[in-house]
């Protein structure tokens, strides 16, 4: 499956836009969050809800990259 993703978008998927991989992203984290174990507090989802509203564009992406580099660690 992934060498026929890789084959059809390239190997860093350069033939998918921008749009489509953050809906890719998003979907992907949509289901590993729930496979994972436990609660989401309320005051994440808040921030959650403050990042979305008053957040510029590529303070949110430096932020993703962040989030990604720690999951990755764990």
């Amino acid at each position: 499956m992934i060498d026929g993703i890789a084959d059809k978008y390239g190997s860093r998927l350069e033939g998918i836009s921008l749009k489509e991989k953050l809906f890719l992203a998003s979907e992907i984290a949509k289901e590993l969050g729930e496979l994972t174990s436990g609660l989401i507090r309320d005051e994440v989802y808040l921030l959650a809800i403050h990042i979305s509203g008053s957040l510029k564009a590529d303070v949110k992406e430096g932020l993703l990259e962040a989030l990604v580099a720690q999951i990755r660690s764990m």
